[in-house]
């Protein structure tokens, strides 16, 4: 079997494309840990980069490109359970969710700054510009959590009505739009 065959046959277990194969070993965590941090993503520290081991990426794992190295990503892909692929493909989807929500909350901040004349300085802020950003943070930060919960579509889907609405109504409260 030739190492081509090998990934293609790991790809299909894990309901995957070869081109998409990596992140979806990375992310079930089917690599060959990183034999210069031992796994932890973390080495040396220098000042550009902080303790990132350049080897891993930062991940913890690396894959062997050899037949070797794919038949060991196999062996540990065929005790995978069907239902840890489909919850690790949930929490992409949450993700993504959650990070489509942000953008569309951002998206209405950025067009409500650009009505009320959001100075391009924030140092330039008046009290109702700081005002105004105060009341959307909550919501920003919210939604950035949410992607990492489990099963969170309808509480992002709350989280972003109520923060278009905070925009809708704070727009009007403090600059009568």
């Amino acid at each position: 079997m030739t190492t081509e065959a090998m990934k293609i046959k790991v790809a299909e277990m894990l309901k995957t494309t070869t081109e998409k194969l990596n992140a979806r070993v990375f992310g079930l965590k089917l690599g060959d840990v990183c034999d210069r941090c031992g796994g932890c993503g973390e080495y040396s520290f220098n000042p550009t980069h902080g303790t990132k081991c350049f080897k891993c990426d930062g991940s913890g794992q690396t894959i062997s490109n050899s037949l070797a190295g794919w038949k060991r990503i196999y062996n540990r892909a065929i005790q995978v359970k069907p239902y840890e692929i489909e919850a690790y493909l949930q929490d992409l989807r949450n993700r993504k969710n959650a990070s489509g929500a942000f953008k569309t909350l951002h998206t209405a901040w950025k067009s409500a700054n650009e009505r009320i004349g959001m100075p391009k300085h924030f140092t330039l802020n008046s009290p109702q510009h700081s005002a105004f950003n105060a009341a959307i943070a909550p919501f920003s930060e919210k939604l950035s959590t949410l992607q990492y919960k489990k099963d969170s579509h309808n509480e992002v889907l709350a989280v972003l009505k109520e923060g278009l609405e905070t925009i809708a109504k704070k727009e009007i409260e403090l600059f009568g739009s």
